[in-house]
């Protein structure tokens, strides 16, 4: 999961003012809400790990699944370049 939390970190925005403001007509999702709701996954995995918590596969796939989705939206609305390959788990 750490690893997974890093990977998501390092390839998606959260650190771009350019992707936290809104763009107006949003192609499927709002880029600021949705990087604002994948942070606060992040966050909360991190502070629960920190507890202790031991994620199992259905939890690292649903944290996955979001990233992924999160992703292609950014891609659709430019804030990111199509990966050169597809991004798996």
């Amino acid at each position: 999961m750490r690893e997974l939390i890093a990977r998501i970190r390092r390839e998606l925005p959260l650190d771009d003012p350019a992707a936290r403001v809104c763009h107006g007509a949003c192609a499927g999702g709002c880029a600021p809400k949705l990087l604002e709701f994948i942070e606060q996954q992040l966050d909360d995995w991190e502070w629960r790990l920190a507890a202790g918590a031991r994620p199992g596969l259905a939890e690292l796939s649903a944290l996955a699944r979001s990233a992924r989705r999160v992703h292609a939206v950014l891609v659709r609305e430019g804030l990111l370049a199509a990966p050169a390959e597809p991004i798996h788990d």
